[in-house]
């Protein structure tokens, strides 16, 4: 009974972890934007 709550909290932090290290990662190479007014 408890593997049918831990298992999708468990893969709900694991989305959100490899979601939060995907966006960190992507922001590390931020593409040049123009600032020309």
């Amino acid at each position: 009974m408890i593997n049918a709550i831990l298992f999708p909290v468990g893969l709900a932090m694991a989305a959100m972890f490899f979601t939060s290290f995907y966006f960190t990662y992507r922001d590390c190479f931020d593409t040049p934007t123009e600032e020309t007014p």
